[in-house]
């Protein structure tokens, strides 16, 4: 008996083990400017939030400003309106932002201090085809890794689409194919885009919980205890 339950422990450390530094870390970011934050091409009383995750290996999170290899990629929106009085009135909620996307970024540009995401920077992310009384159009979301400012994030519109699936959404660095000749409202390239005011990012990262790691270890203890019972038998 003592031998199947050593065995069952030893199998369950190894799995926690083997889980705690194979399981990426979560990273989400979340943008939700005040008020009056859009200028340009997009209405000033558009309000707008945002929420990336993403999944990133621990090895690369080594102090310095890198790209990383990233995974399980979503960006969740919401749209109001923000003209007073009342404020804050629910245009577009929980959107995917990246419902036309024809390829999802691979690798995110990260600054990593003490082992912590302090900035993200993907290029555009999108697109949403809003529909509202405040706006009509492709909205795309843009996290900038600043040097100065750290992590920031604007809307974007006026931005083309591709013109073909094989055209990688996140490939900007060929301007000339990537807008669509037939569109004539739009720019071929994302600075030129109309672009809200730059709004901070709350970013937060999550590790496996030591808790969900356990019950499988118990479990699979248990399971060796029963097997090692029915060969005693």
């Amino acid at each position: 008996m003592r031998s199947a339950l050593s065995s069952g422990i030893a199998v369950g450390l190894l799995w926690i083990l083997a889980l705690g530094t194979a399981h990426a870390i979560i990273v989400r970011g979340h943008v939700d400017p005040p008020f009056g934050a859009n200028t340009g091409g997009i209405d000033a009383n558009l309000g707008w939030s945002a929420d990336l995750a993403f999944d990133v290996d621990p090895g690369c999170l080594i102090d310095g400003t890198h790209l990383c290899a990233v995974t399980g990629v979503t960006l969740t929106g919401s749209l109001y309106d923000a003209t007073p009085p009342p404020p804050d009135v629910p245009l577009e909620t929980n959107f995917n932002f990246l419902e036309n996307s024809f390829a999802i970024p691979s690798q995110f540009l990260l600054t990593i201090s003490g082992g912590l995401v302090t900035a993200i920077g993907t290029g555009p992310l999108g697109y949403h085809v809003a529909s509202n009384p405040l706006f009509a159009g492709n909205l795309w979301v843009d996290f900038v890794n600043d040097p100065e400012e750290g992590s920031i994030a604007q809307l974007l519109a006026i931005l083309c689409p591709p013109s073909e699936p094989s055209l990688r959404v996140s490939s900007f660095s060929f301007f000339s194919d990537y807008c669509d000749p037939v569109a004539q409202e739009c720019s071929t390239d994302p600075n030129q885009a109309a672009r809200s005011q730059p709004a901070s990012v709350t970013i937060t990262q999550e590790t496996p919980e030591p808790g969900s790691l356990l019950l499988l270890a118990g479990a699979l203890l248990a399971i060796g205890f029963m097997r090692r019972q029915q060969r005693a038998r």
